[in-house]
């Protein structure tokens, strides 16, 4: 990798180093591409578990100048995200980026037998999640459907590090469906936490993997 390949040329053993998930784009791509470009960011997104000194910083939410590249205004915003991440990596002071810590479902208390919800809790968070605006970017999708959607996702709320998810499921059959936050090329997401750190683009995670 470039980052080995620096270490060697550097004579060290190991660099700080933060990288940036893959943003949006809205150039035009089949689905199997649409899938690629977001497993990508998954793996992106796994990385710092099994490498050291490795942050990733999510970049859901810039805005394009063009059908491909970052805004000078979203620029700005992850150049500082990302001087955050290499204070923390070099200091230990401040927090990492925010990230899934762990599931939860539950049937849905007003109509317990034809939806449920999920329970999305996550990790190093500043304050509270929040949203601009109606939260957005989640979506689902069941096994023998050819691209997630927002078709059975009613509702999206956010309870202090928590995303809740309703949609209209029985508990019954959430083994069937998976979730994406951030698919594809071409999304909408809006939620961050109060210090201005956007929650991490992801997928496929298996629901039944938390049941």
């Amino acid at each position: 990798s470039i980052r080995n390949d620096l270490c060697r040329r550097l004579n060290v053993s190991v660099i700080p180093w933060v990288q940036m998930q893959s943003f949006k784009c809205v150039i035009s791509l089949d689905e199997n591409e649409s899938v690629v470009w977001s497993k990508f960011r998954e793996m992106q997104r796994n990385m710092p578990k099994n490498t050291e000194s490795l942050i990733t910083i999510a970049t859901n939410d810039a805005e394009l100048d063009d059908s491909i590249h970052m805004s000078s205004d979203s620029q700005k915003i992850n150049g500082i995200r990302g001087a955050r991440a290499m204070h923390y990596l070099v200091t230990g002071k401040g927090h990492p980026e925010p990230d899934l810590k762990r599931i939860y479902v539950n049937k849905f208390s007003i109509v317990p037998e034809c939806s449920s919800e999920i329970h999305l809790v996550y990790d190093n968070v500043v304050g509270n999640l929040r949203a601009f605006g109606v939260p957005s970017g989640f979506s689902l999708r069941k096994k023998d459907e050819s691209r997630p959607t927002v078709k059975h996702l009613c509702h999206i709320s956010l309870e202090q590090n928590e995303v809740v998810l309703r949609f209209e499921v029985p508990f019954e059959e959430l083994s069937d469906y998976e979730i994406w936050y951030g698919y594809g090329n071409d999304f909408y997401c809006n939620i961050t936490d109060e210090g201005n750190r956007a929650i991490p683009s992801m997928g496929p995670i298996y629901i039944k993997e938390y049941l």
